[in-house]
C-alpha cells in the first residue's frame, strides 16, 4: 500500500491523470470480503498508511516531501476505493452496528472502529448512501467513539451535511470542554474535498475567535493550531 500511495504522489507532482492499480483493488476487495478476520485487525488493514509517516518516506526517496501531491493520492485512493466497494462497505458497516446501551468489550471496540472506517470511504464516494448512513449513525449514537466516528466521515468528505452536523454537535457539548477540544481538532484537521472549497486555514482563523477558544488555554492551542500545523500537512502547506 505505502509503494502505491507514494507512486500516485509522484504521479500527482507530474500532474498525471491518477489510476488505482488494479492489483490493489483486487487485494483490497478480498480483504474487505473477508469475514473471519477480528474487526479491529481488518480496520488497520483497510485504512490508509498515516500521511506523517508516508511524507517521511517520500522525503527518503527524493530528499524532500511533496504535501500536497501526497494529498492527492490519499485523496483520490479513499474517493476511487470508496466508489468501487460502495456496496461492500455498506453491508459491512451493517454488520458492525451494536444494538443496546453502549459497554466497553474490545470486540464492540473494534467493530465500532470498522464500522466509522466504513463511513469514511463511503463518505469519500461522495454518494448519498455514505452521507445519509453517517447522518442516521450521528442522529442516534450513545456513545463518543460512533457521534465522532460519524461526524468525522462527514467533515472528511465532500458532504454538504457536515456543517449542520458540526452545528448539532456543538450545541450537544457545548459545557464540555474537553470534547469541544475534539470539535476544534476534526475541523483543523479537515481536508478540502473540492478545488473551489476555501482553505482549511479561513475556518481556523474563524475559530480563533469561537468564544469556546482561549489562546491562553494550552489544550485549546493544541487542539486548534497544534492538529493545524502537525496533522493537516496538505492544507498547511
Amino acid at each position: 500500500m505505502e509503494a502505491t500511495v507514494l507512486g500516485l504522489a509522484d504521479e500527482a507532482a507530474a500532474g498525471r491523470p491518477l489510476l488505482t492499480p488494479q492489483p490493489l483493488v483486487t487485494a483490497f476487495g478480498k480483504l474487505l470480503a473477508e469475514r473471519s478476520l477480528d474487526p479491529a485487525f481488518q480496520a488497520q488493514a483497510l485504512a490508509l498508511p498515516g500521511e506523517a509517516y508516508l511524507l517521511e518516506r517520500m522525503g527518503a526517496r527524493h530528499e524532500g516531501a511533496d504535501p500536497a501531491a501526497l494529498r492527492a493520492a490519499l485523496m483520490h485512493l479513499m474517493r476511487d476505493l470508496g466508489r468501487h466497494f460502495l456496496n461492500d462497505w455498506r453491508d459491512l458497516h451493517a454488520l458492525c452496528r451494536i444494538e443496546g446501551e453502549y459497554r466497553y468489550h474490545p470486540g464492540d471496540a473494534g467493530r465500532r472502529a470498522l464500522g466509522n472506517l466504513c463511513l469514511r470511504y463511503l463518505c469519500a464516494a461522495g454518494t448519498n448512501t455514505g452521507r445519509q448512513l453517517a447522518q442516521q449513525q450521528f442522529d442516534a449514537a450513545n456513545d463518543m467513539t460512533v457521534c465522532l466516528g460519524a461526524l468525522t466521515a462527514l467533515v472528511q468528505s465532500p458532504a454538504a451535511e457536515r456543517s449542520d452536523a458540526l452545528a448539532a454537535f456543538h450545541a450537544r457539548y457545548a459545557d464540555d470542554a474537553l470534547v469541544l477540544d475534539k470539535w476544534f481538532a476534526l475541523q483543523a484537521g479537515a481536508w478540502r474535498w473540492a478545488a473551489d472549497a476555501p482553505p482549511t486555514l479561513a475556518r481556523v482563523r474563524e475559530l480563533l475567535a469561537h468564544p469556546a477558544f482561549a489562546i491562553r488555554n494550552p489544550n485549546k492551542v493544541y487542539s486548534l493550531l497544534g492538529t493545524f500545523f502537525r496533522a493537516n500537512p496538505g492544507e498547511f502547506h
